[in-house]
């Protein structure tokens, strides 16, 4: 790679590396869908930059195994903590935090305690915002207690 080529990829890097530890300090708001959208986005950018190097770096006739690139591959993770990643993962739709885990920081059990309080605190703010809006044909509390939930 050129000199000036890799000087542009590393201040794209450097840009988007700021704007990602911005929305990832966003993500830990009290106000959960302004966390919920800022973490949305620190992923979002957190693979645009992965993409940026891949392209830059990698052949392209290079393909590694998906378990390779996995964000829970070892030796980060063991086996049982990249099963429980992936279940969080596929419950929730979301990554789980494990940045502070990643850093040493914290514990694995700490950082996935972590992630389930933040899921559980953006899923009772989601069902707060939407509960109280207007459903079309009646009412939430209508509608329970004639069995719809």
């Amino acid at each position: 790679m050129r000199d000036l080529e890799e000087l542009n990829l590393l201040n794209q890097l450097i840009e988007l590396g700021a704007k990602a530890a911005h929305a990832h300090a966003q993500s830990n708001s009290d106000d959960g869908h302004k966390g919920t959208a800022a973490y949305v986005q620190w992923q979002e950018l957190r693979a645009e930059m992965g993409e940026l190097i891949r392209t830059a770096y990698a052949p392209e006739a290079y393909s590694v195994p998906e378990d390779a690139t996995s964000r829970w591959a070892a030796p980060k993770y063991d086996s049982q903590q990249r099963e429980w990643c992936i279940a969080y993962e596929a419950e929730t739709g979301f990554d789980p935090m494990m940045d502070d885990y990643e850093a040493g920081l914290q514990t694995f059990a700490e950082a996935a305690v972590a992630s389930l309080r933040w899921y559980e605190d953006h899923t009772s703010d989601a069902h707060l915002r939407i509960s109280s809006k207007t459903i079309p044909g009646g009412s939430y509390d209508a509608a329970r207690k004639r069995g719809g939930a």
